[in-house]
């Protein structure tokens, strides 16, 4: 997964919520996150949007949501939530 641009660390990593641990849950190499177990990709269904619209219920997704907190270059903290997350062709 790439790190946002100009992030710089200490980097916080969450996956759905729960602080990971860097070393054991992911690995931080270069400009990339590594994570030591396969990510879900969330999975964007018409009937979910089209209920979400037309009846204003949400509706959970099954993947997993990736929130990085690091520093940017003028050492400001800063939040990138739902980041995407790249995954192999044919996953």
């Amino acid at each position: 997964m790439q790190l946002p641009a100009g992030a710089r660390p200490p980097i916080v990593v969450y996956v759905n919520g729960t602080e990971q641990v860097e070393g054991v849950d992911y690995t931080v190499g270069g400009d990339e996150l590594r994570f030591s177990r396969l990510l879900r990709r969330p999975r964007e269904r018409f009937w979910h949007r089209a209920v979400q619209t037309l009846a204003g219920i949400g509706i959970y997704n099954q993947g997993d949501a990736v929130d990085v907190h690091y520093v940017d270059r003028d050492g400001r903290p800063q939040v990138a939530s739902q980041v995407a997350v790249r995954f192999p062709s044919g996953s």
